[in-house]
């Protein structure tokens, strides 16, 4: 079978955020041009370079030669671009318990910025697990993937109808002009033969040949 070297497939999965609101949209692109070597280059955002050996892998067990570009784009809701963010309410309500505790232990030691970010509600809750944004990226990419075949399979058919189409009719071009080869073999070689007495003389003309060349008369001169 004839696979098309240029391709272009993707792959998309929305996710839903673990609190019900928010999420993230993954989607995973794969776009291949010719090369004689398999070269890939991704483009993924820090979140989901763990992908990166998995997919390498799964590329390179299907596809032996191309350029591939590799494009991973998560898009974030905005309930999710949010997460990770201060809640400032927490904050206050946390600064009102330390203050609390000073004012009955004074000798207590004051909150470090870790703790006070570990403290259940100061950072919002992340809209989706790592572990189901990686499974999602992986999967998107073993869809894509199967896609691009499938692309490049399609267009290699159609480039090998066109192929046979045009074989085809060579075929019938020669097999036209081949009772006509003797024919044109002999008038090929009359030409040549004509030429050939042309340059040497022998053409019959009237005048018998070309005229002998002249001999170079030699003259003395007597001392005066």
């Amino acid at each position: 079978m004839i696979y098309s070297m240029t391709g272009y497939a993707s792959a998309t999965r929305e996710l839903a955020a673990a609190s019900g609101t928010g999420g993230v949209s993954v989607s995973v692109e794969l776009r291949t041009v010719n090369s004689r070597f398999l070269d890939l280059n991704f483009r993924m955002p820090e979140d989901v370079r763990v992908c990166e050996p998995t997919l390498r892998e799964m590329l390179m067990n299907k596809l032996s030669r191309g350029k591939v570009d590799i494009r991973i784009n998560l898009q974030r809701s905005e309930q999710s671009a949010n997460a990770g963010s201060v809640s400032r309410e927490a904050l206050g309500q946390l600064a009102l318990l330390e203050r609390a505790v000073l004012g009955v232990f004074p000798e207590a030691g004051r909150l470090r910025t870790g703790e006070i970010l570990r403290w259940p509600g100061v950072l919002a809750e992340s809209g989706v697990a790592p572990e189901t944004l990686r499974d999602a990226v992986l999967a998107c990419g073993k869809q894509a993937i199967a896609d691009l075949i499938d692309v490049r399979a399609r267009e290699g058919a159609q480039l090998a109808t066109m192929l046979i189409a045009n074989v085809t009719e060579m075929e019938a071009i020669v097999t036209k002009i081949t009772p006509l080869v003797p024919e044109l073999i002999t008038k090929h070689q009359q030409k040549i033969v004509e030429r050939l007495q042309e340059a040497l003389g022998g053409g019959g003309g009237g005048g018998g040949g070309a005229p002998p060349p002249r001999r170079a008369s030699s003259r003395c001169r007597t001392p005066s």
